[in-house]
């Protein structure tokens, strides 16, 4: 039974406006905001109150936590569960049954409708090697430049806890996306995970890689996005990639990863307070309906260039998924054009060491001269 708390907790919790709610419709689906309150807390779980999960154990959800009070960050890994007595589904705690919800945490949730491909993945004795369960489903395989974002669902009875930080990868070999432990622990038979499919990078779906951690906070890493930045009303959702345009980069991240706002501006962290290394790859989802600006409309609409890491000393990887010639052009800040070299493969590293340090423009075009992307590069 849940103990009660006391006086001062209970009026803050009647204070605060963040609680679950029905969803505003967007991009991906609809989406709200969610805040343990004293009235959702049970044991480990914090029940939401949603028409779109309510009453529906088949229900997809993705979830990141969102610190929505300063200072607000608990340190603890998470999923959902279906609470079949009450039909409703939870967000809990993976430490298990023992441990508390912290009162206040804030947590993004996403009914994945439109825009992509929802599914559930199991992990078996099959597609379970070590720390990594392979994802075998027409929406992934084949797909290195597909972006995925993923949440453990508990289920309704008899789920496996994974009290573990989790990311993706592409496995090149078997061409398939998989979901693999940070910390290299097994990873357990059964667990059960929600994964929403975005074909394509665009202005809600990105890879965003990190620059040189902050020497004051080291475990922050603040976003600069023109179509998200000063923009308090979005909802974010995170998922660290290993393999961004199916090229590992052997950055991991053990933490479990939140989203916070700060003086307008958007930023993810490690909840542990660990440090994100410089070039660590993650697939960013915008919840909000934005403009698609990041790729100018052409014969390569829906395209995807990536550029990592970012920034860098001495070579860039760009990852594309064009299908005719393109090429790339670096400016300087000055507008003058230092380097220029074709595109002939999917994914081409480029030695940038002999550049001076600052900061650049790489600019893709396509075959009829059409500029097609445009990417920032700091060069350390």
């Amino acid at each position: 039974m849940k103990a009660k708390h006391n006086l001062v907790i209970a009026v803050i919790a009647l204070v605060l406006t963040y609680t679950s709610s029905n969803g505003q419709a967007g991009n991906f689906g609809n989406y709200f905001t969610h805040q343990c309150m004293d009235s959702t807390q049970f044991q480990n779980y914090t029940l939401l109150y949603s028409s779109e999960l309510n009453n529906d154990s088949n229900a997809i959800a993705i979830i990141t936590p969102h610190s929505l009070l300063s200072g607000l960050a608990e340190d603890f890994h998470c999923g959902i569960y279906y609470n079949k007595t009450l039909n409703r589904w939870a967000i809990y705690s993976e430490q298990g049954s023992a441990d508390t919800m912290p009162l206040l945490s804030g947590f993004n949730v996403l009914v994945p409708t439109t825009n992509g491909t929802v599914l559930k993945h199991k992990a078996t004795v099959l597609n379970t090697t070590g720390n990594k369960t392979l994802i075998d489903d027409p929406a992934t395989n084949g797909k290195p430049n597909a972006l995925l974002y993923i949440t453990h669902n508990w289920g309704v009875s008899g789920g496996v806890y994974n009290n573990r930080a989790t990311g993706v990868y592409y496995d090149p070999t078997e061409e398939k996306w998989g979901i693999y432990n940070e910390n290299q622990a097994a990873f357990p038979i059964g667990a059960t995970y929600n994964v929403l499919v975005v074909e394509a990078a665009n202005a809600n779906a990105f890879i965003y890689t990190t620059g040189t951690p902050s020497v004051s906070a080291k475990h922050i890493c603040y976003m600069d996005v023109p179509s998200i930045n000063g923009n308090t009303d979005i909802r974010l959702f995170v998922t660290h990639n290993l393999s961004p345009g199916g090229v590992t980069n052997n950055k991991y991240d053990t933490a479990t990863i939140g989203v916070a706002n700060k003086s307008l501006d958007w930023l993810f962290y490690n909840r542990d307070r660990s440090q994100i290394d410089s070039g660590t790859t993650f697939n960013i989802l915008v919840a909000n309906n934005l403009p698609n600006t990041s790729i100018e409309q052409s014969d390569a609409d829906n395209a995807t260039v990536l550029v990592y890491p970012n920034p860098t000393a001495d070579a860039i990887t760009i990852a594309h998924n064009y299908n005719f010639a393109a090429t790339a052009h670096i400016t300087n800040a000055m507008g003058q054009q230092v380097a220029v070299f074709n595109l002939l493969q999917n994914t081409v590293q480029v030695d940038i060491s002999n550049l001076a340090t600052g900061v650049y423009q790489l600019s893709v075009y396509g075959g009829k001269g059409e500029r097609l992307a445009v990417k920032r590069v700091v060069k350390q």
